[in-house]
């Protein structure tokens, strides 16, 4: 090549990378990509659905969530991330939350106030629980929900016999303990709350108790399951790392359980990476659901 063909071409490579970057700092936005599904929208929630291992937002859905936001000028919102089936635990967790986190931003950039919390079920809860590429287009999405709190919405999805309420100090935050106070529990559920001082102890209401002192999570937890009747539905609601067990863990619990038939079932408020883990783990390892937002 002589020094003219080489000088084109090197000026020619700058002009298309300096046109390469200035349409990269203003990408398309994809349109709605054939027979995907039309999202769903009502007064109470937004569901957006994703072609399989996809997470990008396409114009159509920018345009609901812009519509759905007007509707909720002062809300606040829970995002959330769903699979289907197809694919590990872990890598379903993953792009669940991929999908609720493009949503959430995207609510971030309309409404630069806000704070949005997003969680990931991965292919927990699907919308339709049957083996069909029309299931799975069902279960591939995100539900974005104005004006719920994470423990309503934890306490709604998670349906047991029986309840078990973290009252530790750090839960009598009046945001999360009017939450717990004023949801509707099923009127057959047991109530039982727990903290260092009180132990383990049965309530007919949250109201009952005020909040204070540590957090033994596993011992009360284990205590619970061992004094459980077979085939009982336990939710542990829990907002802080266990601070005081001395002789139990996460580790003890599933096989006590599973003997008896027990499903375990997790809500975390505010918890940390390793104690998320240990919550998403035990509710796997009994067949429970988990509700654990980032």
């Amino acid at each position: 090549m002589n020094r003219r063909t080489f000088l084109g071409s090197l000026v020619g490579f700058v002009i298309l990378s300096e046109a390469e970057a200035r349409h990269s700092k203003h990408p398309k936005v994809k349109p709605h990509p054939p027979r995907m599904l039309v999202n769903h929208s009502d007064q109470t929630s937004l569901t957006l659905y994703y072609g399989t291992n996809d997470w990008s937002l396409h114009k159509n859905d920018r345009d609901d969530l812009r519509s759905f936001l007007k509707q909720h000028p002062k809300a606040s919102f829970l995002v959330e991330g769903y699979c289907d089936k197809r694919g590990t635990d872990d890598f379903n967790l993953e792009l669940g939350q991929k999908r609720a986190d493009g949503v959430t931003q995207f609510i971030q950039q309309v409404y630069t106030d806000s704070f949005p919390t997003s969680t990931s079920y991965g292919e927990s809860n699907p919308a339709v629980n049957k083996d069909s590429k029309q299931a799975y287009a069902r279960n591939r999405r995100v539900v974005v929900l104005p004006d719920q709190t994470i423990i309503s919405r934890g306490l709604t999805l998670l349906e047991a016999d029986t309840y078990l309420i973290d009252a530790s100090s750090s839960m009598g935050a009046p945001e999360k303990w009017n939450a717990v106070t004023k949801f509707s529990y099923p009127p057959h559920a047991e109530l039982y709350a727990f903290n260092t001082q009180m132990g383990l102890q049965k309530i007919t209401s949250p109201t009952e108790v005020r909040p204070d002192s540590g957090t033994p999570l596993w011992r009360s937890l284990e205590q619970l399951v061992e004094q459980s009747k077979e085939k009982t539905r336990i939710t542990v609601l829990t907002d802080g790392e266990d601070n005081e067990s001395k002789t139990s863990s996460p580790a003890s619990i599933p096989a006590k359980a599973k003997k008896k038939g027990i499903v375990i079932s997790t809500i975390g408020i505010q918890v940390n990476y390793g104690q998320r883990e240990q919550l998403v783990g035990l509710a796997r390892a009994t067949k429970g659901k988990f509700y654990v937002p980032n």
